[in-house]
């Protein structure tokens, strides 16, 4: 019993020492562990320590990926999938000191912790999405079987549904695009298919979505004279399929994930093959841009990057003294660049350890160079708010 609560002591006295960088795939964090010498060897205490470090360098890691309050209010999830395989995620580690103190043994280590395999486990367990305040996603592709133009259906088409079911399997919420298909013109689906990303995330937005994915699926029967031998004397037919499909954010039309799969499958009949194939072919695909759109979620966590546009700025030395104030008082903001200033309006390019939302809590309950700032519309990544006139009494 002396032990358990010298340990829960040991853990509540001992705050982690933030301090990291990332390179790609891995993020190089400081921690710090300790181990109890009160009832077990110097040895043992030390070995306790080291692996308690270890466990605190992966809490690092996992809160750039989720909430301080998800943390939280998950913790015991998370020390069962995550946290008690600790050593699975740290790639390499270095002692920097080691010292002890009455009843402790107290490590500091420099530890390189693997983002991939945190950021599976988390979308395993659908934390990760919950980071990003369960954006709904809405899918659009495009269709065409030997040769044939290409197809917008109005219901689900086989490549639709079979990117839903998987996005809906890691937890992700789906907007249905069948209400946008009818009342947008054909010609400008088409366009939001070839390229045009600004007319997707309109359309996205229009129907309350925060992604939208879009993208074809073609389907080519091979010629005969291009078949194995093994079916040249039969009715089966090979049909090779290619699917393209990028992901928008819709507020602001930047491509977070993009990706393209080709698969083939052996079908007596032309068009049930070519949609069998789209169901395979589509599988891997979805799986690829959950996995590209997640990493990219994972990587704003770390420095994300909001638009504000701030009006009812009375001069630009009120702007100097506003930018100040939130780089100082606005939680997780490490650069503000400003874009255009104009008519009392400023149109701000944030950088930040969180994300709008965070950002937009901050403005509201903090006064900025002494006035009220009042947040009108939030999205994912911008912000519009106002700077409020004092009230004369």
């Amino acid at each position: 019993m002396r032990k358990y609560k010298n340990w829960y002591c040991a853990l509540v006295i001992f705050s982690v020492i933030a301090c990291s960088v990332s390179f790609g795939e891995e993020q190089e964090v400081v921690s710090e562990g300790v181990g109890d010498m009160g009832s077990a060897s110097m040895a043992i205490a030390r070995d306790a320590a080291i692996e308690d470090a270890l466990r605190r360098a992966v809490e690092q890691v996992v809160g750039t990926f989720i909430s301080s309050e998800s943390m939280v209010s998950n913790y015991t999830l998370l020390y069962d999938r995550v946290y008690s395989k600790s050593s699975g995620y740290v790639r390499t580690y270095k002692i920097l000191d080691e010292k002890k103190t009455e009843d402790l043994y107290v490590v500091r280590i420099n530890a390189k912790v693997g983002r991939d395999g945190i950021s599976g486990d988390l979308q395993t367990i659908g934390l990760l999405i919950s980071r990003k305040h369960n954006p709904r996603i809405m899918v659009i592709m495009g269709e065409s079987i030997a040769g044939s133009e290409l197809e917008i259906h109005e219901g689900q088409s086989v490549s639709e549904t079979t990117f839903i079911e998987q996005f809906l399997s890691k937890g992700f919420k789906v907007v249905d695009s069948e209400m946008a298909k009818k009342t947008t013109e054909r010609n400008q689906m088409f366009h939001a298919l070839e390229g045009d990303e600004v007319l997707a995330a309109k359309i996205g937005l229009q129907y309350d979505a925060e992604v939208v994915i879009v993208g074809k699926a073609i389907a080519t029967p091979k010629p005969t004279n291009q078949m194995s031998e093994y079916y040249k004397d039969t009715n089966l037919k090979s049909i090779h399929a290619n699917m393209y499909a990028k992901a928008i954010r819709v507020d602001t039309a930047e491509i977070i994930a993009s990706d393209s799969k080709s698969g083939a499958k052996v079908h007596v009949d032309e068009t049930t093959g070519s949609y069998k194939t789209f169901q395979n072919v589509g599988k891997k695909l979805a799986d690829a841009m959950i996995e590209r759109i997640l990493k990219k979620w994972g990587d704003d966590t770390i420095l994300n990057t909001v638009e504000l546009t701030l009006s009812g700025i009375s001069s630009f030395s009120d702007l100097i003294k506003i930018k100040s104030d939130m780089k100082q008082k606005l939680r997780g903001v490490k650069e503000i660049h400003q874009r255009a200033f104009t008519d009392g309006v400023a149109v701000l390019e944030i950088k930040a350890r969180g994300d709008a939302q965070v950002i937009a809590e901050g403005l509201v309950v903090q006064k900025m160079a002494d006035k009220d700032i009042d947040v009108k519309d939030i999205t994912q990544n911008k912000i519009q708010a106002i700077v409020m006139k004092p009230v004369n009494n």
